[in-house]
């Protein structure tokens, strides 16, 4: 498949798809050949969708494109299969993805609290960012203080990240919270 390479970079997006759905090549063939392609975003999409991928080839990928947060987290959970923790903060450090962005993906991808705040970890976001993130996870006060824990903040950036999360939560869930980090 290598080999036809520079023939389907000629080819039209249209005519390429069909050719490397086809069941004449293996989905490994397939996976070698992606990140050498100059497809369109749209053809990239397509191509993506169901097809399992190696964390380096979908780094190499996913940041070529112009993609939604929903679009990367549905290429990513659908990974089979799944994709580990640490293959999954390798995808997300290629993406310049916003603190938003980062919350949105993660919360799509069916992480405990703690694997959350592993992923977290692995950023260098600021306390504000962290909050940011944290808070398009759209979780509980149990699941926040898991990750607040997890994440080891000095009590500066635990009290600025709480205050960013506080609005999605309810007065006793917030004292439940504050009481419950160490």
């Amino acid at each position: 498949l290598a080999t036809l390479l520079p023939t389907l970079n000629q080819m039209s997006a249209s005519a390429v798809e069909p050719i490397l759905l086809s069941n004449e090549f293996s989905p490994a063939d397939v996976n070698k050949i992606l990140p050498s392609l100059n497809l369109s975003t749209s053809s990239f999409k397509s191509l993506l969708q169901n097809r399992s991928m190696s964390p380096s080839d979908l780094a190499t990928i996913l940041p070529r494109l112009s993609l939604s947060t929903d679009e990367i987290s549905d290429i990513l959970f659908k990974q089979k299969p799944g994709l580990n923790l640490s293959d999954l903060n390798a995808v997300l450090s290629s993406l310049s993805l916003s603190a938003e962005g980062l919350g949105s993906v993660l919360s799509k991808q069916q992480l405990t609290p703690r694997e959350v705040a592993t992923a977290l970890k692995t950023t260098d976001l600021s306390p504000a960012d962290l909050g940011t993130a944290i808070h398009a996870l759209d979780i509980q006060a149990s699941e926040l203080s898991t990750i607040l824990n997890g994440l080891k903040l000095s009590a500066d950036e635990i009290e600025e990240v709480v205050g960013l999360c506080a609005r999605q939560l309810a007065p006793l869930e917030l004292t439940k919270l504050l009481g419950s980090l160490k």
